[in-house]
C-alpha cells in the first residue's frame, strides 16, 4: 500500500500526504481493489502533474519502437502463396472430400520436396509431415456452377517456386476421382501474404508508446525508492 502511495507526484504527496494516510488507516479492509483505485489515482495525478513528460516519452519510445519493429521485420522471410481452382463433377463438396483430395496431393510429396528442395536439412519423414500440413485444400466461397470446385495452395518463401508445387499437386488430384476441369489456373503471387509490415510496424509503435508512457509514470516512483 506505501508504495502504491509513492505513485502520486511529490507535490500532492507533501500537500495531502497526512490525509491520504489518515484514510488509509480508516480503511476497513485494504484489498487489490482498494490498490488498484489507489493506483489509477496515482497514475491519473502522474499524467497530470507530468502530462508533457509522459507525452514526450511516448512519442519517443513509440517512435524507435515502430523503426525498430520495421526495420526487423526485413529479417522474416517473405511467404508467398500460390492457388489454384478445380472443379469435379463426381464429388460433393465437404471436409471428407477436402482430406481425400490433400491426401491425394501428398502422393507427390517425396518427388515434390527432392525436385524443389523445400525442406533443406530436415529427414524425408519430417518433410513429409511438414508438407502436409502445409498443402491446403478447401472450398471456395460461392462455389462454382462447373461442378465442385476445391481451391488447392500451398506456401512457400518463393512465388514461383509455390506455383511449381501447386501446379504438381494439382495433376496429382486430376489423375484420380475425375473428370476434372481446371477453372483458374495456379497462380503466380507477387505479394507476399506474410509478414504484414506496415501492421509490423504499428505494433512497434504502440508498443513503445505504452512502455515510453508507463515507464514515465512509475519512473519517479522507483526513483524514490531506490
Amino acid at each position: 500500500m506505501t508504495l502504491a502511495g509513492r505513485l502520486y507526484p511529490r507535490a500532492w504527496r507533501e500537500r495531502y500526504g497526512e490525509e491520504f494516510a489518515a484514510l488509509m488507516e480508516d480503511l476497513p479492509s485494504q484489498n487489490w481493489r482498494t490498490v488498484w483505485d489507489i493506483v489509477k489515482g496515482g497514475v491519473a495525478m502522474q499524467v497530470k502533474f507530468h502530462g508533457a513528460g509522459v507525452a514526450r516519452a511516448a512519442m519517443m519510445f513509440g517512435a524507435v519502437g515502430g523503426l525498430a519493429a520495421g526495420v526487423g521485420s526485413f529479417a522474416i522471410p517473405n511467404a508467398y502463396v500460390s492457388t489454384a481452382l478445380i472443379a469435379s463433377s463426381s464429388l460433393t463438396p465437404g471436409s471428407s472430400a477436402n482430406e481425400l483430395l490433400r491426401s491425394l496431393a501428398i502422393l507427390r510429396a517425396e518427388s515434390i520436396i527432392e525436385k524443389h528442395k523445400l525442406y533443406p536439412g530436415v529427414d524425408s519423414g519430417a518433410a513429409r509431415m511438414t508438407m502436409m500440413k502445409d498443402v491446403r485444400v478447401s472450398i471456395p466461397k460461392g462455389g462454382s456452377k462447373e461442378g465442385a470446385a476445391f481451391l488447392v495452395s500451398f506456401q512457400h518463401r518463393d512465388g514461383a517456386v509455390a506455383r511449381s508445387v501447386v501446379t504438381e499437386l494439382t495433376e496429382a488430384i486430376m489423375e484420380n476421382q475425375g473428370p476434372w476441369k481446371v477453372l483458374d489456373s495456379p497462380s503466380l503471387p507477387v505479394d507476399p501474404v506474410f509478414p504484414n509490415r506496415p501492421v509490423v510496424a504499428f505494433l512497434g509503435v504502440l508498443a513503445g508508446v505504452v512502455l515510453g508512457g508507463v515507464g514515465a509514470v512509475f519512473r519517479p516512483v522507483f526513483a524514490r525508492a531506490t
